[in-house]
């Protein structure tokens, strides 16, 4: 196992970092690099030049925000570990205050106590991540189609007292779309089932 231990704290626009030895000392905390390329590759020269790579990465699953950091840390520094947050919630006990800075702290000490339980991650089948993505953008549609079929009720209640004819036009063809993108996602959904 490595000597040091690295929590990150993923948001959407920043990854806050906090660094522990063995014995749970900070060694670094409030350390703070960009959510996007340019502050992955920063984050990963710093591990090489000030820990010559001798750093365990934890992170909590993280949701949409965390894509690109996991998927550039699987090729290039596969020394880090996904965890439940439910796993570390009860490790730390009773405590207080929480913010990216000291949520990092937390997954950095989670490491370092229950070394024991961390796991390398491996990147999914990439026929997995697109099938995850074409399942997201799915959801994300038939969301956008219900709020656009209840609203059309609205409309079409409204119109009674004056014409909406117009805007009932717009979302009967924006709700027509809609219907033809959830069957252009589900044929993708398919291919990728039948090809595999």
């Amino acid at each position: 196992m490595k000597t040091f231990f690295l929590g990150i704290d993923i948001s959407k626009d920043n990854l806050d970092c906090a660094v522990v030895d063995k014995l749970q000392h900070i060694i670094h905390s409030d350390i703070e690099f960009a959510n996007n390329k340019t502050g992955i590759s920063k984050l990963l020269q710093w591990i090489k030049k000030d820990f010559n790579n001798d750093v365990w990465i934890g992170m909590e699953h993280p949701g949409p925000y965390g894509y690109l950091l996991i998927a550039t840390l699987a090729d290039k520094y596969p020394d880090f570990s996904l965890i439940n947050p439910l796993e570390i919630k009860p490790s730390q006990g009773i405590s207080r205050g929480k913010s990216h800075p000291i949520e990092a702290i937390r997954i950095a000490q989670y490491c370092a106590v229950f070394t024991n339980r961390l796991k390398p991650f491996s990147l999914p089948d990439k026929a997995i991540l697109r099938l995850n993505s074409l399942i997201r953008t799915r959801d994300h549609v038939v969301s956008e189609k219900t709020i656009d079929i209840n609203y059309l009720k609205l409309l079409t209640s409204s119109n009674d007292h004056y014409s909406t004819k117009e805007e009932l036009n717009i979302f009967k063809e924006k709700i027509d779309r809609e219907e033809q993108m959830i069957v252009k996602v589900e044929k993708l959904i398919q291919e990728i089932l039948d090809n595999n």
